[in-house]
């Protein structure tokens, strides 16, 4: 995150994009080493033998395609997380108004959002429910943290 001022581990850069590059990565690890190269490119860091902007379309790729591969209905805090970013980091052209539908559908009678599985009888999750606000946040474009 802050490259710039402090130098990163020789290995950081392959650590970070080497699964991206190679269609490798999924979930979790996927969006946050996709979000890792942002900071990597915006804060002007070193990326050795990578072309960050290309580990960054070839992510934004990887996650929509991660996301259409999501049953009907189906909805988590990943869910919401790769349908933010998506949005956040400029690929509205690869989220699909569905997504938007199924975040909105999944909203709970409280304004919350909930993941299922996660825990039992779960029915409000803030982390879910902040990614999902985000989100929608983002597609509306009235997101304050641009």
């Amino acid at each position: 995150m802050y490259c710039d001022l402090y130098p990163v581990k020789a290995d950081f850069e392959k650590e970070t994009f080497e699964g991206i590059k190679n269609g490798k990565e999924f979930g979790y690890d996927l969006t946050h080493k996709f979000w890792s190269a942002f900071l990597f490119r915006d804060n002007g860091c070193s990326a050795n033998d990578y072309d960050v902007g290309k580990i960054i379309d070839l992510g934004a790729k990887q996650i929509a395609a991660e996301q259409r591969k999501i049953k009907e209905g189906g909805f988590d805090d990943l869910y919401a997380e790769r349908t933010a970013m998506l949005l956040r980091f400029g690929f509205q052209n690869l989220v699909k108004d569905e997504w938007i539908e199924n975040i909105v559908k999944n909203q709970k009678p409280s304004g919350a959002w909930a993941t299922p599985g996660l825990y039992w009888n779960e029915t409000e999750n803030p982390h879910t429910t902040i990614l999902s606000v985000w989100a929608l946040a983002q597609y509306s474009k009235t997101c304050p943290f641009q």
